[in-house]
């Protein structure tokens, strides 16, 4: 096990991983360009007549502050997170209980906070202070990982936050931490069988909601025959296979979208990608998931170097939740998963979404600066050194864990 890193005795720091900055970058600008082009119709409506660009304007805003906070958040010195990670996750479930008493409603959820000239969204802020806590709590047990004293509180803590969210109700929220707390679980030594037992745990609760939830077994009757019900709950999935499927290989042009014209609901947000599909072609959509593929490397590869376990395990938390997201949000429009109410990453209209999603990113950055090697040089070419494993680069501090305990 490595040693915890103060921050006045970091390793020296060298370049970050630029790969990562610049591929986010160019998703950010990329989702203005499709909120504006989806967006179009509606905010002509909405404004009277008097405007194209409302949503455009109130992403770029959003995207002004989530560089500021990811800024921020690479100037701050990893280990700094170690002492605020209990407080800012107290401070979270705070806000996210507040939701339950004062929250904005809208679509039937009960998601937001008003805060007069924007709304918030508690649920993204709970994703990145769950990872920074989790990833403290588990450093501070890495010694008993496979004792009941950690697997009892480690579910309860997920129970805790899944009935808060379930409230709103958000269950697709609730089964993305759910794999975040999973995926950092395992790489701070969990045996295997310890997850498939949670795992399985887990997919029998969901099944309960489900079950138990009209709207939700209505949501699975669609995924499982789409066609069945082509006017209401399958209306959303159907008109997302048309614009996909109309787009064909090369799309129909930038802004010709016809499912944007009311015929797809959530167009800015949870359902951008079928836009993206319709408009630019099924090889551009494909260029823009291996995009996300390989942010999702990078933040993994950043974990595999990290210098202590305290930030590899802040790596995996956020590399796992930007993958999970990604797949539900394109998997739920593909017809591969039922329907969801997450965004996709840094392309989807969305203020919170955004702005914590960049926060994030600046974390992963200040990371990768002290990361063993250069995660650059791995890009050109140089060896890691460290072999297989259930996940790159995590086999040998699994076993050497396993050897002491």
């Amino acid at each position: 096990m490595r040693n915890p890193i103060s921050s006045n005795r970091l390793p020296r720091p060298h370049r970050p991983n630029y790969y990562l900055a610049i591929a986010v970058i160019g998703l950010c600008f990329f989702g203005l360009t499709m909120v504006f082009s989806a967006s179009v119709t509606k905010s002509y409506a909405e404004s009277g007549g008097q405007s194209t660009t409302t949503y455009l304007y109130h992403q770029l805003t959003s995207l002004i502050i989530g560089v500021c906070f990811w800024i921020a958040a690479y100037k701050i010195d990893y280990p700094v997170w170690r002492r605020l990670a209990p407080k800012l996750f107290y401070l979270s479930i705070f806000i996210l209980i507040m939701v339950l008493f004062m929250g904005r409603t809208a679509g039937g959820a009960q998601r937001w906070l008003d805060l007069g000239v924007r709304t918030f969204q508690p649920t993204e802020l709970i994703k990145i202070t769950f990872i920074l806590f989790m990833a403290f709590w588990f450093e501070q047990r890495l010694s008993q990982i496979n004792s009941s004293n950690v697997a009892i509180p480690f579910v309860s803590i997920i129970a805790f936050l899944g009935i808060l969210i379930l409230e709103q109700p958000n269950l697709s929220t609730t089964i993305i931490i759910s794999a975040i707390g999973m995926s950092m679980f395992f790489v701070a030594g969990a045996r295997l069988t310890t997850i498939f037992s949670l795992f399985g745990a887990g997919a029998l609760a969901v099944a309960f909601l489900i079950k138990n939830e009209s709207y939700r077994f209505q949501r699975m009757m669609v995924f499982l025959n789409p066609g069945a019900d082509k006017t209401d709950m399958g209306y959303q999935i159907n008109q997302a296979l048309i614009a996909i499927g109309s787009g064909g290989l090369l799309g129909l042009g930038f802004s010709e979208s016809r499912q944007k014209l009311y015929y797809l609901p959530e167009v800015t947000t949870d359902a951008i990608f079928p836009i993206i599909a319709e408009e630019l072609g099924f090889i551009r959509a494909i260029l823009i998931i291996l995009v996300y593929l390989f942010i999702v490397v990078q933040g993994f590869k950043i974990a595999k170097k990290a210098p202590d376990e305290f930030s590899r395990l802040i790596a995996v938390g956020i590399s796992t939740w930007f993958m999970v997201q990604v797949f539900v949000n394109i998997g739920a429009m593909l017809s591969i998963l039922p329907l969801t109410g997450v965004p996709l990453i840094f392309i989807s209209f969305g203020g919170s979404s955004l702005v914590f999603s960049l926060t994030a990113v600046g974390i992963l950055l200040n990371i990768s600066k002290y990361t063993k090697e250069e995660v650059l040089s791995e890009n050109s070419g140089r060896r890691w050194g460290n072999g297989g494993s259930y996940l790159p680069g995590f086999s040998s501090n699994r076993r050497a864990r396993k050897k002491r305990i």
